[in-house]
Protein backbone atom coordinates (compact mmCIF):
# COMPACT_ATOMS: atom_id res chain seq x y z
CA UNK A 1 0.00 0.00 0.00
CA UNK A 2 1.23 3.51 -0.59
CA UNK A 3 0.63 6.84 -0.23
CA UNK A 4 2.00 9.40 -2.60
CA UNK A 5 2.13 13.05 -3.07
CA UNK A 6 -1.19 14.97 -3.04
CA UNK A 7 -2.85 12.41 -0.99
CA UNK A 8 -2.43 14.42 2.02
CA UNK A 9 -4.30 13.04 5.10
CA UNK A 10 -5.00 9.64 3.73
CA UNK A 11 -5.75 7.21 6.53
CA UNK A 12 -4.51 3.35 5.83
CA UNK A 13 -6.52 1.24 8.91
CA UNK A 14 -7.10 -1.97 9.08
CA UNK A 15 -5.53 -4.34 6.62
CA UNK A 16 -3.67 -7.18 6.88
CA UNK A 17 -0.92 -6.46 4.27
CA UNK A 18 1.37 -9.67 3.52
CA UNK A 19 4.14 -12.02 1.41
CA UNK A 20 4.49 -8.93 -0.79
CA UNK A 21 7.80 -9.05 -2.64
CA UNK A 22 8.79 -5.26 -1.02
CA UNK A 23 7.55 -2.99 1.76
CA UNK A 24 4.13 -3.70 2.76
CA UNK A 25 3.16 0.20 3.54
CA UNK A 26 4.67 3.71 2.74
CA UNK A 27 3.50 7.31 2.83
CA UNK A 28 5.61 8.70 0.77
CA UNK A 29 5.58 12.63 -0.52
CA UNK A 30 2.31 13.28 1.67
CA UNK A 31 2.05 14.81 4.98
CA UNK A 32 -0.22 13.87 7.89
CA UNK A 33 -0.46 10.66 6.64
CA UNK A 34 -2.05 7.89 9.43
CA UNK A 35 -1.11 4.02 9.36
CA UNK A 36 -3.50 3.03 12.07
CA UNK A 37 -4.46 -0.70 13.54
CA UNK A 38 -2.86 -2.53 10.49
CA UNK A 39 -1.35 -6.03 10.67
CA UNK A 40 2.07 -6.16 8.16
CA UNK A 41 3.96 -8.84 8.13
CA UNK A 42 6.40 -11.43 5.70
CA UNK A 43 6.91 -8.49 3.19
CA UNK A 44 10.33 -8.67 1.68
CA UNK A 45 11.53 -5.18 2.37
CA UNK A 46 10.53 -4.07 5.57
CA UNK A 47 6.80 -2.79 6.69
CA UNK A 48 6.10 0.78 7.25
CA UNK A 49 8.03 3.65 6.09
CA UNK A 50 7.49 7.31 6.65
CA UNK A 51 9.63 8.98 4.04
CA UNK A 52 9.41 12.79 2.86
CA UNK A 53 6.38 13.32 5.14
CA UNK A 54 5.35 15.85 8.11
CA UNK A 55 3.46 15.21 10.78
CA UNK A 56 2.14 11.09 9.93
CA UNK A 57 1.53 8.70 12.21
CA UNK A 58 2.38 4.76 12.43
CA UNK A 59 0.03 3.90 15.56
CA UNK A 60 -1.49 0.21 16.72
CA UNK A 61 -0.23 -1.98 14.26
CA UNK A 62 1.92 -5.48 14.31
CA UNK A 63 4.53 -5.52 11.98
CA UNK A 64 6.41 -8.60 12.37
CA UNK A 65 8.87 -10.77 10.08
CA UNK A 66 9.62 -8.64 7.34
CA UNK A 67 12.90 -8.50 5.89
CA UNK A 68 14.49 -5.55 6.43
CA UNK A 69 13.09 -2.71 9.19
CA UNK A 70 9.93 -3.58 11.04
CA UNK A 71 9.21 0.71 10.86
CA UNK A 72 11.15 2.98 9.44
CA UNK A 73 10.79 6.69 9.82
CA UNK A 74 13.37 8.86 7.09
CA UNK A 75 14.72 8.22 3.86
CA UNK A 76 18.23 7.37 3.24
CA UNK A 77 20.74 5.92 0.71
CA UNK A 78 19.88 2.51 -0.87
CA UNK A 79 22.87 -0.02 -0.90
CA UNK A 80 23.55 -1.61 -4.04
CA UNK A 81 26.64 -3.19 -3.50
CA UNK A 82 30.10 -3.96 -1.88
CA UNK A 83 33.15 -3.03 -2.18
CA UNK A 84 36.14 -5.36 -2.24
CA UNK A 85 38.93 -3.46 -2.29
CA UNK A 86 39.94 0.20 -0.70
CA UNK A 87 39.72 3.51 -3.52
CA UNK A 88 41.62 6.22 -3.83
CA UNK A 89 40.19 9.99 -4.29
CA UNK A 90 39.14 10.47 -7.86
CA UNK A 91 39.11 7.16 -9.27
CA UNK A 92 36.77 5.22 -10.93
CA UNK A 93 34.27 3.20 -8.53
CA UNK A 94 31.37 2.00 -10.53
CA UNK A 95 29.58 2.85 -13.90
CA UNK A 96 26.10 2.12 -13.71
CA UNK A 97 22.75 2.93 -15.43
CA UNK A 98 20.37 4.64 -12.77
CA UNK A 99 17.89 6.60 -15.60
CA UNK A 100 16.87 9.66 -15.04
CA UNK A 101 17.95 9.95 -11.32
CA UNK A 102 18.13 13.67 -10.04
CA UNK A 103 20.61 12.59 -7.31
CA UNK A 104 24.24 13.90 -7.48
CA UNK A 105 25.71 12.83 -4.44
CA UNK A 106 25.78 9.29 -1.77
CA UNK A 107 27.64 7.39 0.91
CA UNK A 108 29.95 5.46 -0.01
CA UNK A 109 32.16 3.64 2.86
CA UNK A 110 31.44 6.77 4.65
CA UNK A 111 32.84 9.32 2.03
CA UNK A 112 31.34 11.37 0.03
CA UNK A 113 31.16 10.53 -3.93
CA UNK A 114 30.24 12.39 -6.74
CA UNK A 115 28.38 11.07 -9.34
CA UNK A 116 29.39 12.79 -12.70
CA UNK A 117 26.53 12.69 -15.44
CA UNK A 118 27.19 12.00 -19.26
CA UNK A 119 23.30 11.06 -20.82
CA UNK A 120 21.51 9.21 -18.48
CA UNK A 121 24.78 7.61 -17.41
CA UNK A 122 26.13 8.08 -14.48
CA UNK A 123 30.19 7.35 -12.78
CA UNK A 124 30.53 6.68 -8.76
CA UNK A 125 33.78 8.38 -8.15
CA UNK A 126 35.61 8.72 -4.89
CA UNK A 127 36.28 12.59 -3.61
CA UNK A 128 38.14 11.69 -0.21
CA UNK A 129 40.07 8.42 0.09
CA UNK A 130 38.17 5.52 1.68
CA UNK A 131 38.24 1.77 3.12
CA UNK A 132 36.11 -0.78 1.52
CA UNK A 133 32.81 -0.66 2.73
CA UNK A 134 29.22 -0.64 1.70
CA UNK A 135 28.25 0.99 -1.28
CA UNK A 136 24.94 3.45 -1.57
CA UNK A 137 23.43 5.00 -3.94
CA UNK A 138 20.00 7.59 -3.85
CA UNK A 139 17.96 5.42 -6.80
CA UNK A 140 14.29 5.90 -5.19
CA UNK A 141 13.29 9.85 -4.88
CA UNK A 142 9.37 9.97 -4.23
CA UNK A 143 7.22 10.37 -7.16
CA UNK A 144 7.40 13.36 -8.75
CA UNK A 145 10.30 14.66 -6.50
CA UNK A 146 13.53 15.87 -8.23
CA UNK A 147 16.20 16.22 -5.57
CA UNK A 148 18.57 18.79 -5.78
CA UNK A 149 21.98 19.00 -6.03
CA UNK A 150 23.23 19.28 -2.14
CA UNK A 151 23.63 16.44 0.01
CA UNK A 152 22.39 18.14 2.60
CA UNK A 153 19.48 19.35 1.12
CA UNK A 154 18.44 15.96 -0.20
CA UNK A 155 19.02 14.47 3.34
CA UNK A 156 16.48 17.49 4.66
CA UNK A 157 14.42 16.66 1.44
CA UNK A 158 13.84 12.45 2.37
CA UNK A 159 13.06 13.55 6.01
CA UNK A 160 10.04 12.62 8.03
CA UNK A 161 9.45 15.07 10.98
CA UNK A 162 6.63 15.43 13.15
CA UNK A 163 6.34 11.93 13.02
CA UNK A 164 3.77 9.83 16.12
CA UNK A 165 4.99 6.21 16.15
CA UNK A 166 2.87 4.86 19.22
CA UNK A 167 1.26 1.55 20.54
CA UNK A 168 3.04 -0.67 17.76
CA UNK A 169 4.06 -4.27 18.39
CA UNK A 170 7.40 -4.32 16.40
CA UNK A 171 8.89 -8.28 16.35
CA UNK A 172 10.72 -10.99 14.14
CA UNK A 173 12.10 -8.27 11.77
CA UNK A 174 15.71 -7.63 10.69
CA UNK A 175 15.54 -4.89 12.57
CA UNK A 176 12.40 -3.25 14.51
CA UNK A 177 11.81 0.81 14.67
CA UNK A 178 14.36 3.01 13.14
CA UNK A 179 14.09 6.88 13.18
CA UNK A 180 16.92 7.81 10.59
CA UNK A 181 18.40 11.28 11.82
CA UNK A 182 17.08 13.49 9.48
CA UNK A 183 13.83 12.95 11.20
CA UNK A 184 14.20 13.49 14.85
CA UNK A 185 12.88 16.49 14.98
CA UNK A 186 9.42 16.29 16.95
CA UNK A 187 9.17 12.48 16.91
CA UNK A 188 6.83 11.20 19.46
CA UNK A 189 7.08 7.28 20.67
CA UNK A 190 5.38 5.69 23.54
CA UNK A 191 3.78 2.35 24.04
CA UNK A 192 6.06 0.21 21.47
CA UNK A 193 6.79 -3.55 22.38
CA UNK A 194 10.00 -3.78 20.22
CA UNK A 195 11.33 -7.48 20.06
CA UNK A 196 14.10 -5.75 17.38
CA UNK A 197 15.61 -3.15 19.01
CA UNK A 198 15.71 0.46 18.64
CA UNK A 199 19.10 0.72 16.09
CA UNK A 200 21.03 4.24 15.80
CA UNK A 201 18.96 7.06 16.79
CA UNK A 202 15.70 5.98 17.37
CA UNK A 203 14.44 7.46 20.94
CA UNK A 204 12.94 5.61 23.60
CA UNK A 205 10.43 7.01 25.70
CA UNK A 206 9.89 5.75 28.96
CA UNK A 207 6.72 3.43 27.94
CA UNK A 208 8.55 1.88 25.00
CA UNK A 209 9.77 -1.46 26.14
CA UNK A 210 12.63 -3.81 24.69
CA UNK A 211 10.90 -7.68 24.73
CA UNK A 212 9.08 -10.19 23.25
CA UNK A 213 5.68 -9.24 22.54
CA UNK A 214 4.56 -13.02 23.25
CA UNK A 215 2.33 -13.32 20.18
CA UNK A 216 0.04 -16.26 20.10
CA UNK A 217 0.97 -18.06 16.81
CA UNK A 218 2.64 -15.63 13.79
CA UNK A 219 3.06 -18.98 11.76
CA UNK A 220 0.11 -21.10 12.66
CA UNK A 221 -0.51 -24.61 12.82
CA UNK A 222 1.61 -25.00 9.44
CA UNK A 223 4.27 -23.45 10.64
CA UNK A 224 4.23 -21.11 7.56
CA UNK A 225 4.54 -17.34 8.25
CA UNK A 226 2.20 -16.01 5.33
CA UNK A 227 1.90 -17.08 1.73
CA UNK A 228 -1.13 -19.77 0.78
CA UNK A 229 -1.06 -21.50 4.52
CA UNK A 230 -1.98 -17.35 6.19
CA UNK A 231 -5.53 -18.39 7.85
CA UNK A 232 -4.05 -20.08 11.13
CA UNK A 233 -1.44 -17.03 11.52
CA UNK A 234 -2.13 -15.61 15.16
CA UNK A 235 -1.55 -12.11 16.08
CA UNK A 236 -3.37 -11.92 19.12
CA UNK A 237 -1.36 -11.49 22.63
CA UNK A 238 -1.14 -13.76 25.38
CA UNK A 239 -3.15 -11.82 27.96
CA UNK A 240 -1.29 -13.45 30.79
CA UNK A 241 1.64 -12.51 29.69
CA UNK A 242 2.57 -10.12 27.06
CA UNK A 243 3.89 -6.96 28.31
CA UNK A 244 1.83 -5.41 25.20
CA UNK A 245 -0.97 -6.01 27.08
CA UNK A 246 -2.58 -2.70 28.85
CA UNK A 247 -0.04 -0.76 28.40
CA UNK A 248 -1.60 2.88 27.51
CA UNK A 249 -3.11 4.36 30.08
CA UNK A 250 -6.78 6.18 28.16
CA UNK A 251 -6.79 9.89 27.45
CA UNK A 252 -9.16 12.34 25.90
CA UNK A 253 -7.20 12.53 23.20
CA UNK A 254 -7.07 8.85 22.61
CA UNK A 255 -9.64 6.19 21.57
CA UNK A 256 -10.04 3.00 22.83
CA UNK A 257 -9.40 0.61 19.88
CA UNK A 258 -12.33 -1.26 19.12
CA UNK A 259 -11.68 -5.03 18.37
CA UNK A 260 -9.54 -7.55 20.59
CA UNK A 261 -6.13 -8.88 21.00
CA UNK A 262 -7.24 -11.46 23.24
CA UNK A 263 -7.65 -15.38 22.09
CA UNK A 264 -10.99 -15.39 24.16
CA UNK A 265 -12.44 -12.54 21.86
CA UNK A 266 -12.97 -10.00 24.68
CA UNK A 267 -13.03 -6.77 23.31
CA UNK A 268 -10.05 -4.03 24.73
CA UNK A 269 -10.63 -1.87 27.35
CA UNK A 270 -8.65 0.83 29.70
CA UNK A 271 -5.78 0.54 29.55
CA UNK A 272 -4.92 0.47 25.85
CA UNK A 273 -3.30 -3.18 24.52
CA UNK A 274 -0.51 -2.28 21.38
CA UNK A 275 -0.93 -3.68 18.24
CA UNK A 276 -2.98 -5.03 15.84
CA UNK A 277 -6.69 -5.91 17.18
CA UNK A 278 -8.68 -7.96 15.50
CA UNK A 279 -12.37 -6.77 14.93
CA UNK A 280 -14.48 -10.02 15.29
CA UNK A 281 -15.56 -9.82 18.96
CA UNK A 282 -17.67 -13.23 20.11
CA UNK A 283 -18.72 -13.40 16.18
CA UNK A 284 -20.00 -9.31 16.07
CA UNK A 285 -18.61 -7.61 13.61
CA UNK A 286 -17.54 -4.44 14.64
CA UNK A 287 -16.39 -2.62 11.43
CA UNK A 288 -12.87 -2.25 12.31
CA UNK A 289 -9.85 -4.84 11.57
CA UNK A 290 -10.21 -8.20 10.74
Amino acid sequence: IQIRSGADRAVVRNNVVFSNQRRGIEIRGADAGRVVNNLVYANGTGGVQLQATRGSEVSGNTVYGNGENGVTVGGSAVPLGRLDRPHAAGEEVLDLWLGSIEASRSLLGGAVVEIAESGARHRVVADADSERGLLSILIEPPLGMALPRDSSVIDQTLSATGSRVQRNVVAANALGILVQANSLEGHVCGGNVVADGLPGLTPRCDSDILADPELVDPDGADDELGGPGFADDDFRLWQDTSPAVDLTPCSAELDVPLGSTDPNGWPDECPIDSGYHYFAVDGIDLGRGR
